[in-house]
């Protein structure tokens, strides 16, 4: 019984680390496409200045 509840804790444990390293990955992206659109906006603008 202790063996099995062992596994299952370890395999929660995986599962959480999974899905923070996703979490982290999404917000990666995120940031990328953010910033990427931030550029886009301030290349508008300078073209606009001139």
């Amino acid at each position: 019984m202790s063996r099995l509840k062992m596994t299952y804790d370890t395999l929660d444990e995986e599962t959480t680390r999974q899905a923070s390293r996703a979490k982290q990955h999404v917000a990666k992206e995120k940031e990328m496409v953010g910033g990427r659109q931030l550029g886009d906006i301030n290349s508008t603008i300078h073209v606009i200045a001139l």
